[in-house]
């Protein structure tokens, strides 16, 4: 039996994750998402409705749930870079090459939550831990998930009548870009920020 806990998930502790899945044509997508343990062996997901994750976890029922503490692995998710897959090995569904572990899910119980929102219940039927080395906690990885995050909401509210919320989340970003540039030097962390700040620029204007 598969066990969450021996991955890393613990009771009452909401975590971001990314969610892979296939659509009708086999194209494989990836998406940040939200989720929760419900016991050891099964997950809450709660993705928006009107999303490409809903449409494939609502048709297809298979889907691969992806942990890392890597921002730049985010990064290429929710701007839609490059991604290399492989097909998984108990359920129809691609995994993400990069991260740090996966769960291999079936979805047993899907239901509205509110109007832009499902929870979906799924079960783990296979996980695998990758090696890796320990990584000391950086203050910058922690803040450009947060942003990215944060983004993926903006990018949902901000034509919408929730434009304000869309508004006060660039606000949140822009605090975070500016403790990213305290303490990081890094390229790759700087990037980041600048196309963060581009895109909701774009989005909600400038301040």
């Amino acid at each position: 039996m598969i066990s969450l806990y021996d991955h890393g998930f613990e009771k009452d502790v909401w975590y971001e994750i990314i969610i892979t899945t296939y659509s009708d044509e086999g194209s494989p997508h990836a998406a940040a998402m939200g989720c929760e343990v419900v016991d050891e062996q099964h997950l809450l997901l709660k993705p928006f409705t009107n999303t490409t994750t809903f449409k494939n976890l609502k048709e297809r029922k298979q889907a691969v749930a992806h942990i890392t503490h890597n921002p730049e692995l985010f990064y290429k998710v929710v701007f839609k870079k490059e991604l290399t897959f492989f097909h998984a090995a108990a359920v129809k569904a691609p995994v993400l090459i990069g991260a740090d572990a996966w769960v291999e899910l079936e979805v047993e119980k899907i239901e509205l939550f509110d109007q832009h929102r499902a929870n979906l219940v799924a079960k783990a039927i296979r996980a695998v831990q990758q090696l890796a080395e320990p990584k000391p906690y950086s203050r910058a990885e922690h803040a450009l998930i947060e942003c990215l995050i944060h983004y993926t909401r903006v990018a949902v509210f901000a034509n919408t009548s929730r434009h304000h919320e869309a508004v006060a989340l660039s606000e949140k970003i822009r605090e975070y870009v500016r403790l990213v540039k305290r303490v990081s030097r890094k390229p790759a962390h700087l990037l980041i920020c600048d196309e963060l700040l581009e895109a909701i620029d774009r989005l909600v204007g400038r301040r």
